[in-house]
């Protein structure tokens, strides 16, 4: 419901205008943070799939704490914001890939490169559908239900896009995030695309609070306090590789100093759903160890909690670096 409401945001010719931009800066930031965590878990005396998994998991932020912060600072029609989401869609797809990845080694000792491919042209086929026969058919239809006037019918319509596209794309093996967010850019092409973000709001707002509830649920945090060092220094390697590898990414495609500095400081701090769901897949097959989920689970909720003063401190920087310049 979150990425549904925040598409509505980003209608196609956004999401084209940052389409090679976001996957070139949200792979080189995903891979030279997991590249890094890998070696500091590795250093630290996790085994070699311990330090596998939790690299994973601590490469990709968390969409849907930043969509959240970032709506309620206000800040979603930046121009930073709208890289900083392209982004988040992109981390989304190379995190289904390597949550298959990491399976097909943990049970199989390989990689499937078979797997890899279809996940990406499953992706790139969803995508591409959605803004041309989606558009043509969905959108319309949205308009045709908004003519009547009756908005307990348009709130019932927006949602029944909205769940419908999330399970398709679980269907096919893809993020519900992905399919959420796309619903949201198919109804943003509708010409009743405020009103039907005002409609969705109150259900997206119930749903983002048991989802964070129902993670919490899961936590066992009994035997936290023998990891506290492990956590600590895992949490300061991923916020600041992830700072500086979407930096270098940034200034690598020659994008705006202050929209650099922005996109990496929101990007660099939280980890939630997906890292949740990384670990959780590898306790589940009995390929890491158990103490991981509660490590990813702390981990995830400190770096939520620095996640705005992270946002903030973009807010002191740029000017900083303005004033020197001048």
């Amino acid at each position: 419901m979150l990425l549904f409401v925040i598409g509505i945001e980003f209608p196609y010719a956004k999401i084209k205008s940052i389409g090679r931009l976001a996957i070139g800066v949200g792979t080189i930031g995903l891979f030279t943070t997991l590249g890094a965590v890998f070696y500091a878990a590795s250093s630290l005396g996790l085994n070699s799939m311990d330090s596998l998994f939790i690299a994973a998991a601590l490469s990709i932020s968390s969409t849907a704490v930043i969509a959240k912060i970032l709506e309620e600072m206000g800040r979603i029609k930046r121009e930073s914001t709208i890289l900083v989401l392209g982004i988040l869609i992109v981390e989304d797809v190379i995190a289904v890939i390597l949550i298959s990845s990491l399976q097909s080694i943990a049970l199989v000792g390989t990689v499937s490169v078979e797997s890899i491919l279809i996940i990406v042209i499953v992706a790139a086929g969803l995508i591409v559908g959605t803004f041309t026969i989606g558009t043509r058919i969905i959108t319309p239809l949205i308009d045709r239900v908004a003519a009547s006037e009756h908005h307990e019918i348009l709130l019932l319509s927006v949602l029944g896009v909205c769940f419908g596209y999330a399970l398709l794309a679980n269907i096919v093996g893809l993020s519900v995030a992905i399919g959420a967010f796309l619903a949201g850019v198919l109804v943003a092409e509708s010409k009743s695309s405020e009103v039907s973000k005002l409609l969705a709001s109150p259900i997206k707002d119930m749903f983002v609070a048991i989802f964070f509830i129902s993670v919490g649920a899961l936590m066992d945090v009994s035997q936290l306090q023998n990891y506290v060092i492990i956590s600590i220094v895992l949490i300061v390697v991923a916020i600041s590789m992830k700072f500086m590898g979407n930096l270098f990414g940034n200034f690598l495609f020659r994008q705006k100093r202050d929209k650099a500095i922005r996109s990496a400081f929101t990007l660099s701090a939280p980890r939630g759903e997906f890292s949740i769901v990384i670990i959780k897949t590898g306790v589940d097959i009995g390929a890491v160890s158990a103490f991981l989920f509660p490590l990813i689970g702390v981990i995830s909720i400190v770096t939520a909690f620095l996640s705005p003063f992270m946002i903030k401190a973009s807010d002191k920087v740029v000017p900083m670096l303005e004033k020197k310049n001048v």
